[in-house]
């Protein structure tokens, strides 16, 4: 009978994918899904750990803009426009909104570097176990080239955005010609960002890997985004459709007894509820989306080097 030690090793090299390898489109969604499984717990303890500050700062946020909203619609449905309270809640929902972009933004980049960085100590450790103190080491090891790619994004991201007000414009063909940008462009710096994590490469030099390894299989990438780009969809559909419902049978009981949503503080806790929901689950589909664009960036960073197979090549002429 094996021991409880090898059963137990036997057990976690099951969980333990091998990132770098060889992958058919296929099998790229598939060891996607399998890392997926094997990691969402591990990786959604970080989440927590790390996102704990950014969820309460939503909740008040989302409490603001709420607030402010309804104030607006009570306001004007009794008629009283332009007098100082209706001013207090737009200051509300104007506030709300310009620190909810802030927030948000600042989460998503945060999130987008917990993911690859989870990724890269995932390879580079050959666990299952993540220690939450080494992914954030690695992110605060390249904290400047972080920030000095991001800005390379946010110009890419504007140029893009300016593009695509242009060809929208074009029927049909248009609308097909924008997404196919989006998905190269997340595609792009997806892959990018993994290599200026994994490579320890400068925002420039990861930018030029990640179109290198873009130009050599550019409809692998398209296919890969934009099939996980529909089961991260169907999933965030999943999830929204909770709060969605529990608010929508809210409103209906309150339109049936005649009693005024607008005036309801149980209302004005049940769409904060349901705006932080929602806003948590995109942050929390932007990371696992990321790990998509990781596992695409392994599996073609390995076809175009082949390092894992000559380091297992080294390896055995060593044990001879």
């Amino acid at each position: 009978m094996p021991s409880k030690k090898i059963m137990h090793l036997i057990k976690m090299n099951k969980k333990q994918l091998e990132l770098r390898q060889h992958r058919e489109f296929g099998l790229i969604i598939s060891d996607y899904l399998e890392f997926i499984k094997y990691n969402f717990k591990g990786f959604f303890n970080i989440f927590i750990r790390y996102n704990g500050i950014f969820m309460l700062l939503f909740l008040g946020v989302s409490y603001m803009m709420v607030t402010g909203f309804m104030g607006l619609v009570r306001s004007q449905a009794a008629g009283s426009y332009n007098t100082s309270v209706e001013a207090d809640f737009m200051l509300y929902f104007g506030g709300g909104m310009l620190l909810f972009f802030i927030l948000f933004s600042v989460v998503a980049l945060l999130n987008y570097s917990i993911s690859s960085s989870y990724m890269v100590t995932y390879e580079k450790e050959k666990t299952t176990e993540i220690d939450a103190k080494k992914v954030w080491q690695l992110i605060s090891s390249k904290l400047g080239d972080i920030i000095i790619f991001v800005l390379l994004l946010i110009v890419l991201y504007l140029v893009a955005f300016v593009a695509g007000v242009i060809i929208n414009f074009i029927p049909i063909i248009g609308m097909f010609a924008y997404y196919l940008m989006m998905f190269t462009l997340s595609a792009w710096s997806g892959m990018s960002f993994m290599a200026l994590l994994f490579d320890n490469k400068s925002a420039i030099e990861a930018f030029g890997e990640g179109f290198k390894l873009l130009s050599n299989n550019y409809w692998k990438c398209i296919g890969v985004n934009l099939v996980l780009g529909i089961l991260i969809f169907v999933l965030l559909m999943a999830v929204y459709l909770v709060p969605g419902m529990i608010s929508a049978l809210y409103v209906f009981h309150t339109v049936e007894t005649n009693a005024n949503v607008w005036d309801s503080g149980w209302a004005t806790v049940m769409f904060t509820f349901t705006f932080f929901v929602l806003m948590l689950a995109s942050i929390f589909s932007h990371a696992l989306q990321q790990f998509g664009n990781g596992m695409l960036y392994f599996t073609l960073h390995e076809e175009m080097y082949n390092l894992n197979i000559r380091s297992k090549i080294d390896q055995i002429g060593e044990d001879l």
